[in-house]
């Protein structure tokens, strides 16, 4: 017996745009990321741009950029975010940016696009099973794992773009919002 929950998106107009975005094979990645964004920050008690500014957000960045390693850095990061109260889902995501973002040249930038891509996986998680069938984009399992995968890599490409960000508190929401208007166009 599994003892994990699945979280659906909520039912609301702009979900909806998402997995109409999932099944159509004529809307392109951009789209796809776009619709997947907007509905990402349109839920005032679940806005993913207000939860990715959050505290243990920036414990996180600020923790890769002090430490040499990633096992020292999720230490480090792990015990803050403990100390200060500030568990969530947005802080779990952001541990694994901070292990991932070693693999960059410059981990600032590495921590948000392995931030962004990673929350972007989580959401598109949630509903892209509920999008494979014989008449949607993804007639295959395997065929949605390489569509997660494309999107992945244009989220990836879009953070890439907005720069490297500072884990001043004030000047990560702001490079944030730039990154994520990035992926709604």
């Amino acid at each position: 017996m599994g003892t994990s929950v699945s979280h659906r998106s909520p039912r609301t107009v702009s979900w909806a745009a998402v997995s109409a975005a999932y099944r159509a094979s004529n809307v392109g990645i951009d789209r796809v990321v776009a619709e997947l964004w907007r509905a990402a920050r349109s839920e005032p008690s679940s806005n993913w741009e207000s939860l990715l500014a959050g505290p243990a957000v920036t414990i996180c960045l600020r923790s890769a950029l002090a430490n040499a390693g990633p096992e020292g850095a999720l230490r480090a990061a792990s015990r803050q975010i403990s100390q200060e109260l500030v568990s969530s889902l947005a802080a779990d995501i952001a541990k694994r940016a901070v292990v991932k973002s070693f693999s960059h040249e410059d981990k600032a930038s590495g921590f948000a696009r392995e931030l962004l891509v990673e929350a972007s996986n989580y959401l598109v998680a949630r509903d892209l099973s509920g999008a494979i069938s014989p008449n949607s984009r993804n007639t295959t399992v395997s065929q949605a794992i390489a569509f997660k995968e494309r999107i992945s890599q244009r989220v990836s490409a879009a953070v890439h773009d907005a720069g490297s960000p500072s884990s001043e508190s004030a000047a990560w929401t702001d490079f944030l919002h730039r990154a994520i208007e990035r992926l709604v166009g």
